[in-house]
């Protein structure tokens, strides 16, 4: 997430993003599935066809986030990613 000049989120925002990427990291897909709704990216008021979909996709995307923090670092590789940087300035 880009919070971009963002100087407060309220507590109970941060705790609930906590348990986000604890659940993820965890191999938790039901508790990380109810995260997103209590800290809003998601509402219990969809249609089933819906929840099937949006399930689905948070799961596969949970397990890729959650390995970003399941253990102490993080090597992209692992992934089989190859991040580059460009110097801005060189063109």
């Amino acid at each position: 997430m880009d919070f971009g000049c963002v100087k407060r989120l309220p507590a109970d925002f941060v705790e609930h993003y906590r348990q986000l990427v604890y659940f993820a990291a965890h191999d938790d897909p039901e508790a990380h599935f109810q995260s997103m709704i209590n800290i809003g990216m998601l509402t219990e008021k969809l249609p089933g066809e819906t929840v099937v979909e949006i399930r689905s996709l948070s799961d596969e995307v949970g397990k890729w986030f959650g390995a970003l923090f399941a253990e102490e670092q993080f090597d992209f590789e692992q992934m089989g990613a190859r991040i580059g940087f460009r110097n801005t300035y060189e063109w």
